[in-house]
């Protein structure tokens, strides 16, 4: 995460201005019912209900 928020090329993206950036995790790089349910899992649990 922290290779990404220093990244120079992605330093001036608002979310990573306001170091509003999450990590998705590995099942991410595909949308299935499954990795979908573990996004929105990732989402709740980092932002809330």
């Amino acid at each position: 995460m922290e290779a990404f928020l220093d990244d120079p090329v992605l330093a001036n993206l608002p979310s990573v201005k306001a170091r509003k950036v999450y990590a998705m995790g590995e099942d991410s790089f595909r949308i299935d019912y499954y990795s979908g349910t573990q996004i929105v899992d990732r989402i709740v649990q980092h932002l809330g209900k």
